[in-house]
């Protein structure tokens, strides 16, 4: 699916750079790209049926719970935008995507925990999964 690439690529380009700046993940971007995930699936005929769909969701969901868990230790806007992700790019690349992003967010938080031993620093999730996303796309997923 090279639209879906594209229009998964196009909305992490925008994504990690507002979380970069704002430490926000604007909900009509990832509303726009739900309304186009949906869309694309419905144009290809959602191989697969519901339970396929159903299946796309659960990293997101289970990233919402995670959310809400540790008090938006992972925020609720990353989580959504990982849901919408599934339905795009389907479930088994969705959780390679986020393990990814998770390994590279941890190399950084170590990082961090070295170079500022004890000081509270939040880091923003998203740019790591647009660096894990195109990983994959170079990789070849």
């Amino acid at each position: 699916m090279p639209g879906q690439e594209w229009i998964t690529t196009a909305v992490l380009l925008i994504c990690a750079g507002t979380d970069f700046c704002s430490k926000k993940v604007y909900r009509w971007v990832v509303m726009l790209y739900m309304t186009l995930a949906v869309a694309g699936r419905l144009a290809a005929g959602m191989t697969g049926g519901m339970s396929v769909f159903v299946a796309d969701l659960l990293p997101g969901a289970i990233c919402l719970l995670m959310a809400r868990a540790t008090h938006q230790g992972i925020g609720y806007g990353d989580a959504m935008l990982i849901l919408v992700c599934g339905l795009s790019v389907g479930w088994r690349a969705c959780i390679e995507l986020v393990l990814s992003a998770f390994f590279l967010a941890g190399i950084a938080a170590f990082v961090l925990l070295i170079k500022y031993r004890g000081q509270k620093t939040e880091l923003p999730f998203v740019p790591f999964l647009l660096a894990a996303w195109m990983w994959q796309l170079i990789c070849g997923r």
